[in-house]
């Protein structure tokens, strides 16, 4: 188990340099100079030159992408073009909004998408089934910003039941994460549905119920043991979009977290606050993924081999 991990988190190195590059790529090339966005239009192209330089803005891409790599492995991020302060202390502050909102949108994904999907295989052909299959696809097919926009229309104006922006409590956090679980619990109903119906027509479920087993055994010690790896990973991933997908929700409700930090970051060209905030989802995607092939090995052991 521990030589498995161990691989795993060998191979989070490669795939987080590959990303810090891309973005670092991406913001060195995007049109725009931090400078001048510091200084301001007016300012005297010889103070914006000396500016540059003193940022280390004039170096060439290599010396600049080392330099930002040694600044890391050193836990510095860099600072804020625009705020002026760490970019790792404003992050700080900012993504455990971010993380809760995700958590409170994995449960309702989960809670829901799960159960329903597994009715749905067992039900097969029935209206509960089509039901389950037509509200997945709408919601699939729904943006989040709509669905958000609507959801704050009905709640928040007409019924006045929820506050619609801003973040004073945990009642701001209920319609994100509505917004966010429906969209992701899509996802999971559907490979819960698919991959229980290929199990269900397994020989081995059909020798269970002729050897006596209670309906109730079959489905959750039998076929939903089997079934669950693929419906992992679909939880996995959707954990990792929930974080990315916070972006633009909460640019939607105003919450104060970090995706509306990377987008008001992105917008000001703020590159050291736009490339750390990237990283750090990044890095907790993978975290998720590395928890998902770890609780892989306890459902299928030969998975460790």
């Amino acid at each position: 188990m521990l030589k498995y991990i161990a691989k795993r988190l060998l191979y989070l190195i490669p795939v987080m340099l590959g990303i810090i590059f891309i973005v670092f790529t991406i913001m060195y090339f995007s049109p725009g100079d931090p400078a001048r966005l510091i200084l301001g239009d007016r300012a005297p192209e010889a103070q914006v030159m000396e500016l540059r330089e003193a940022m280390g803005l004039n170096d060439p891409f290599h010396v600049q992408f080392f330099d930002y790599l040694k600044g890391i492995l050193h836990g510095d991020f860099g600072k804020s073009y625009q705020l002026n302060l760490p970019v790792w202390d404003v992050l700080k502050a900012r993504f455990p909004l971010t993380l809760i909102l995700a958590i409170m949108t994995m449960i309702i994904s989960v809670g829901i998408g799960m159960p329903v999907g597994i009715l749905s295989a067992v039900k097969q052909y029935t209206a509960i089934d089509a039901f389950a299959v037509v509200f997945a696809l709408l919601m699939a097919s729904i943006p989040a910003f709509w669905l958000g926009m609507l959801l704050q229309l009905l709640f928040s104006l007409n019924l006045g039941w929820l506050p619609s922006s801003g973040f004073k409590g945990f009642e701001y956090l209920i319609l994100p994460s509505v917004t966010l679980g429906c969209i992701n619990c899509a996802t999971i109903m559907r490979m819960t549905r698919s991959s229980m119906l290929e199990v269900i027509r397994q020989d081995f479920i059909r020798t269970a119920r002729a050897k006596g087993a209670s309906e109730k055994r079959v489905i959750f010690k039998h076929a939903l043991k089997n079934a669950i790896i693929p419906v992992l990973t679909v939880v996995g991933n959707s954990f990792g979009a929930s974080l990315g997908g916070a972006v633009v929700t909460e640019t939607v409700f105003g919450l104060p977290g970090m995706g509306t930090q990377l987008v008001t970051s992105i917008r000001q060209l703020d590159n050291p606050m736009v490339l750390a905030g990237v990283i750090l989802i990044a890095l907790a995607f993978c975290l998720v993924n590395l928890c998902v092939d770890i609780l892989y090995t306890f459902i299928d052991p030969r998975i460790r081999n």
